[in-house]
C-alpha cells in the first residue's frame, strides 16, 4: 500500500512538472502563475487545484490542505500565515479557541458573522517542523492566495500576525509602523492586526486589537 501511495505521488509531480511546474527536494520549486490565473476560473476548480499540490516537502507529512473558506461575496478577506497541528488534524481553518475568539470579535465588534467573510491561509499545508515558512513555501503557495484575491474580490484584506503581512507583501517594516494604517496592495485596502493565538497569549493586547479591528468596521 505504501509503494502504491509513493508511485501516485510520483506519477503527480510528474504531471505538475510537465504543466510547469519545477519540483526539487531543495525547496527551489517555482510555479508559473499564467497557468493558475488561466485554469482556475473559479473557487472550485482552484480549492481542486491545491487539493492536489505537491509542490514542498510539507506535503508529505501533511493531513490535509488547508484551503480558504467563507463568503464567496465576502467584503472583508482574512489572511493568516499557516495552519497548525489542530488546523491540519481538523481539517479547518483556526480550529480551537483561536477560531472562537474570531468569531466571538466579529459578532461583538464587526456585528457580523463568520459566514460573511473569506479566510485564507497563505502556506496551505502544516510546516514540518519550523514555525516559519521557508522562502520556496511562501512563494509556491501564494500565487494561490493571490488567485483566491481574484476570485473573492475584497473591499479589505486583513493580515493577521506580522507574519502574514510579511509572507504576503515581502514588507518587513516592524509590526508597529504598520498597524492601524490603510495600507494599499495590489487594488485592495489592507489593514494588519494582531494573530488569534497573540491575543490568546497575551490578553493586554485585546484593547488595540480592538482599535483595529474598529478601523476594519469602516469598511464594512
Amino acid at each position: 500500500m505504501a509503494k502504491l501511495s509513493k508511485l501516485m505521488q510520483l506519477k503527480k509531480l510528474y504531471l505538475e512538472q510537465s504543466l510547469g511546474f519545477n519540483y526539487s527536494n531543495e525547496f527551489t520549486s517555482t510555479m508559473k502563475t499564467n497557468y493558475i490565473s488561466e485554469d482556475n476560473k473559479t473557487l472550485s476548480s482552484l480549492n481542486n487545484h491545491i487539493s492536489n499540490c505537491f509542490l514542498c516537502e510539507s506535503a508529505k507529512t501533511r493531513k490535509n490542505v488547508l484551503k480558504g473558506f467563507g463568503n464567496k461575496m465576502a467584503r472583508i478577506f482574512f489572511i493568516l500565515p499557516q495552519p497548525n497541528m489542530i488546523d491540519d488534524d481538523n481539517n479547518t481553518v483556526l480550529a480551537g479557541r483561536s477560531g472562537a475568539l474570531l468569531q466571538k470579535i466579529l459578532k461583538n465588534v464587526l456585528n457580523i458573522s463568520i459566514d460573511d467573510v473569506y479566510l485564507s491561509y497563505i502556506v496551505k499545508c502544516k510546516l514540518i517542523n519550523s514555525q516559519k515558512a521557508s522562502h520556496v513555501e511562501v512563494s509556491n503557495c501564494k500565487e494561490y492566495l493571490h488567485q483566491e484575491l481574484n476570485l473573492i474580490k475584497p473591499k479589505l484584506i486583513v493580515t493577521l500576525g506580522e507574519d502574514s503581512f510579511n509572507y504576503l507583501t515581502g514588507n518587513t517594516d516592524s509590526f508597529s509602523k504598520i498597524r492601524q494604517r490603510v495600507l494599499k496592495f495590489m487594488d485592495y485596502d489592507l489593514i494588519s492586526t494582531f494573530h488569534l493565538n497573540d491575543l490568546l497569549k497575551n490578553p493586554s493586547l485585546k484593547k488595540e486589537a480592538f482599535s483595529d479591528f474598529k478601523l476594519i468596521k469602516s469598511f464594512i
